[in-house]
């Protein structure tokens, strides 16, 4: 059995208030939709837990799916794109810093 190139959910399809599967840096986390944005293809969720009352985030519709086992086999796509993102932050303030002691 070959590796199955992950199929998000497409964004005409996403239900909101249904709940979906997402990556996370523990795995494989099951969230509820609150709000579709068209124009960046993100969507806004919140962890759906009853234990905690957590925030919601914003995640790109290519990380939301119907199927855990997709989740999980897009982990690794997922880890690496938040880390460039983390890094091109920090790029980011570095750079507002040297620019205004000028």
């Amino acid at each position: 059995m070959g590796y199955k190139k992950p199929i998000p959910v497409e964004i005409n399809k996403i239900v909101i208030g249904e709940k979906y599967y997402t990556c996370s840096w523990t795995g494989v986390i099951v969230v509820i939709v609150l709000k579709v944005y068209q124009n960046t293809n993100t969507v806004v969720v919140k962890v759906n837990s009853k234990k905690k009352n957590l925030e919601s985030f914003v995640r790109p519709v290519k990380y939301i799916f119907d199927n855990p086992e997709m989740a999980r086999s897009a982990g690794r796509d997922w880890e690496h794109d938040e880390r460039k993102r983390k890094k091109m932050i920090k790029q980011n303030k570095k750079k507002r810093k040297t620019k205004g002691t000028q």
